[in-house]
């Protein structure tokens, strides 16, 4: 569930849906900062935001604690209003959401839209419905075109390399998803095709992977530590790690191979999107007998 910070709702979520991990909207999030803070800092607005952005997108908690933490030495004047969301940080911050399944989605905005439009076309003179089927008509007309270009593009061969080299993984694809997912898998394998492959070795006399073990990628979602410390916190354990790096920009990501034919990679993209990323098509690609599942595509 994402929504606003309202008392009410919070209240109602933790009653009502005890099993549901209630995630913090952030553009509300931003214009409650806005509103509060603006004024108060001044000229130091620009900075603060981009500061507070930086300690959004920390990569992992420990990395948002110092960075938290200099953002409210700079900037000690909302003190008080920065503890309020330093309380609740494991509802908005990367950190923290990175890994959570939302279908990529971080704010309610798509609500909020239809709220307006629903206004819009309703009134006191409008019978149910009329309303009903002025939604209707404009929901055929907004998704119509979109995805009849989407399925036409997603169900064509495409020309080029692209389908000889995942041809197994297409046809599952094909047969199973629907259309935003098959495109998305299709850019992601066309990106894939840009990286090396590496799997990292285990230490001499190490049976399995810790997460004291010193690995590190400054251009990744999340840091590689605190990815294995989430994955061993399930009861998993990987088998293999696989360094994946652009050979143009030298951008590195971690994918964690696990031992029932799953992955999670530090981008974050099939944990939080539910897709499969660029960088486990590359880790296929380059790995004899890597395994695909349809179920690792959950969007």
């Amino acid at each position: 569930l994402i929504s606003d910070r309202d008392p009410a709702l919070i209240a109602a979520v933790a009653l009502v849906l005890v099993l549901t991990f209630h995630v913090y909207c952030l553009s509300h999030l931003l214009d409650n900062i806005d509103r509060n803070l603006r004024s108060s800092l001044g000229a130091d607005w620009g900075n603060f935001l981009q500061d507070f952005w930086a300690a959004y997108r920390a990569v992992s908690p420990t990395e948002f604690e110092r960075l938290w933490a200099a953002l409210v030495a700079r900037y000690p004047n909302p003190r008080i209003y920065l503890q309020e969301l330093y309380n609740v940080r494991d509802r908005w911050a990367w950190a923290w959401i990175s890994y959570l399944f939302t279908a990529g989605i971080r704010t309610n905005g798509r609500v909020e839209t239809e709220n307006r439009v629903t206004k819009a076309v309703s009134g006191s003179k409008k019978t149910l419905f009329q309303v009903f089927t002025a939604l209707n008509e404009r929901t055929r007309q907004q998704t119509g075109a979109d995805l009849i270009r989407s399925r036409e593009s997603s169900r064509r061969q495409h020309p080029g390399q692209v389908e000889s080299m995942f041809t197994s993984i297409l046809v599952h694809l094909r047969e199973h998803v629907g259309p935003f997912a098959l495109n998305v898998s299709f850019q992601q394998m066309e990106s894939s095709v840009f990286y090396d492959a590496d799997v990292l070795q285990l230490p001499e006399g190490t049976r399995t992977w810790h997460p004291m073990n010193d690995f590190s990628n400054d251009n990744a979602y999340i840091e590689t530590r605190w990815l294995l410390r989430l994955v061993q916190n399930q009861g998993l354990v990987p088998i293999h790690l696989v360094k994946i790096t652009h050979r143009n920009t030298g951008a590195a990501h971690i994918v964690a191979i696990l031992p029932d034919g799953r992955y999670v990679c530090d981008c974050c993209m099939g944990l939080n999107q539910g897709l499969v990323c660029r960088h486990y098509f590359a880790a296929w690609l380059k790995i004899p007998g890597l395994p695909f599942h349809i179920s690792l595509i959950r969007a």
